[in-house]
């Protein structure tokens, strides 16, 4: 009978190993994807909408800032009954937080446009380079959308990726996406800035400089915050600087508000 015990004693000690290295595996995995922040709050869905009592062409007005390809596609994406949808792509500078940009600019969206225009948002924790060497760009073609608002990743690059390489690493990423889906329109915007800095206003700069040599429409949401040569920036960022604090989040997000939503 003893050695009954002692067997059977034997056996749930096995079993509780093989279950506990099971759940340390599954632990362990997850931990070390580096898969996209997928950020989607319910709590915007709720807001309510001004469109439903609107005629849907009369929404266009509303698009008036948008890119002229980008206009004409929410147009047959009414006439068609379907919702338009923009992809926001970036760093973890937007947020994860319920204050975050993306949030606002969700909720002023929805207010606007209701249903007729859909928003999901993808962050990464990456350089440009690394983005494109695990081809993240599935990700953006696997969302087929008609807009994206992309944050280049030009604040994780600095110090890291030459500027020169950062920007083909974006027409890399521009054209692997164009290639699958040739309808939709690329908006691209800096990250946030920084107090005093030298070397990354340069990047930004080229960033900007890119942009308009191409013909795509650039995002200086620099130009709602205070100026980055002086004291008072610091009241926008984090105290290490790596994002926006809460007035941050606020001034980026009225510069796309306007942009997304013309009044």
């Amino acid at each position: 009978m003893k050695a009954f015990f002692v067997a059977l004693l034997a056996i749930c000690c096995a079993t509780l190993l093989v279950i506990g290295n099971i759940h340390w595996d599954k632990k362990t995995t997850v931990a070390g994807q580096t898969e996209a922040i997928k950020i989607d709050n319910k709590e915007y869905e709720e807001v309510e909408s001004a469109a439903a009592s609107i005629n849907p062409k009369e929404l266009l007005v509303f698009a008036n800032n948008w890119p002229e390809k980008s206009k004409e596609q929410f147009r047959k994406a009414l006439e068609e009954e379907r919702p338009f949808h923009i992809l926001i792509v970036g760093s973890e500078s937007m947020g994860v937080e319920k204050n975050g940009w993306h949030n606002l600019v969700r909720a002023a969206v929805k207010e606007t446009y209701g249903e007729t225009v859909t928003i999901e948002t993808l962050e990464y924790e990456m350089n440009s380079h690394q983005f494109v060497q695990e081809n993240k760009q599935k990700d953006l073609i696997e969302q087929k959308a008609d807009m994206i608002i992309i944050e280049p990743f030009t604040y994780k690059d600095n110090g890291k990726v030459r500027i020169e390489d950062s920007l083909a690493n974006l027409t890399r990423i521009r054209n692997d996406v164009k290639n699958e889906n040739q309808n939709v329109e690329f908006v691209i915007q800096p990250p946030h800035p920084l107090f005093n800095a030298r070397y990354y206003p340069i990047q930004v700069e080229e960033l900007k400089e890119y942009s308009e040599k191409r013909g795509i429409t650039y995002l200086d949401h620099w130009t709602a915050w205070p100026d980055w040569h002086t004291e008072e920036i610091k009241d926008y960022l984090l105290e290490d600087s790596s994002g926006p604090s809460e007035k941050g989040h606020e001034a980026w997000a009225e510069y796309l508000e306007k942009f997304l939503v013309s009044k």
